[in-house]
């Protein structure tokens, strides 16, 4: 049970990342800043989501 809420919180940061970026690309004012933080957080989604696979 515990790597799979590890799996879906991972999977669930790296969906955050990409409705960032969906949202960015949609048009903002703050493009480059949105753009950083939705990579942010699919590169530590896809951290996250190695480190439950490897273990």
């Amino acid at each position: 049970m515990e790597i799979i809420l590890e799996y879906l919180i991972s999977a669930g940061i790296v969906g955050f990342g990409v409705w960032i970026l969906a949202a960015a690309n949609a048009g903002s004012d703050l493009h480059s800043i949105w753009i950083s933080l939705g990579f942010l957080s699919i590169a530590v989604g896809l951290i996250s989501l190695y480190g439950v696979i490897k273990h």
